[in-house]
């Protein structure tokens, strides 16, 4: 927990319906943030740079079958995978209808048309502050909470990052 001195920020709330391309974005930045996603695509470029190198090495169709499996598991790995990933996260938020977040000194609160999820800052690692939302990590990245901008006021903008600053690291 970071501690600026600086008295507390009230709380902010934001109230939205998360769109495809947000859920997109939260995708890109939790896969950026990811180590395990991160070790999955080193892995998979070294696969393929390896594949090429043996076919341009021996030729022949068994050598044609290897580059197709390194093209097959890289768009797997860097464009199917993705996509569904973000459209699965897209079609769990419409299921859950409009989002009504509060950010305060316990943490983020999310209420839906299904229920509400109360995420205190200790399940909270990091955050990424992307052009249109805030991403809220956890220890691994492996979950990912968004919370769109849009709407905001400058105020609260600023006093969502002061709340974040002082409960959590950036990165």
């Amino acid at each position: 927990m970071h501690h600026t001195g600086i008295p507390a920020a009230p709380s902010v709330e934001l109230e939205y319906r998360p769109t495809l391309r947000q859920c997109e974005e939260a995708g890109q930045a939790r896969r950026a943030a990811s180590d395990r996603d991160r070790r999955s695509r080193i892995v998979t470029v070294v696969f393929a740079v390896l594949a090429v190198l043996l076919a341009a090495r021996d030729g022949g169709a068994a050598s044609a079958g290897l580059i197709g499996v390194a093209i097959g598991l890289v768009v797997r790995v860097f464009v199917v995978r993705p996509r569904r990933e973000d459209r699965a996260l897209h079609a769990r938020a419409v299921r859950r209808g409009g989002h009504r977040a509060t950010v305060d000194a316990n943490g983020v609160h999310v209420e839906h048309e299904l229920g509400s999820e109360a995420i205190a800052w200790a399940g909270v690692r990091r955050f990424v502050e992307t052009e249109n939302l805030v991403v809220l990590l956890d220890e691994d990245a492996a979950e990912a909470t968004a919370l769109p901008k849009e709407g905001l006021s400058r105020e609260d903008a600023d006093r969502l990052r002061r709340l974040l600053d002082e409960h959590l690291g950036r990165g």
